[in-house]
């Protein structure tokens, strides 16, 4: 290799080091403005009673519309009658 491929070689591995510098500069940026919720706390219990929030309002957005279809599907079975 001659002196001018290493100095290339150089310069070109010195440009990617700057480069990898500003990426991981710019991850630690983006990791700090996370946002304010109880499921990125550093508490068990906040985390856990994040959890338990979602899961009951997800269950309901679940079991309301399908209660609903039964309760329809019950009337018309009535009227069927």
């Amino acid at each position: 290799m001659t002196d001018q491929e290493s100095a290339s070689a150089l310069s070109a591995a010195t440009r990617e080091i700057e480069d990898l510098k500003h990426r991981v500069l710019r991850l630690e940026h983006v990791t700090q403005e996370l946002p304010d919720t109880w499921l990125l706390s550093r508490s068990f219990l906040k985390r856990a009673f994040g959890v338990l929030g979602l899961y009951v309002v997800s269950s309901l957005g679940i079991a309301i519309p399908v209660y609903v279809i039964m309760g329809i599907i019950a009337v018309l079975a009535r009227l069927a009658m």
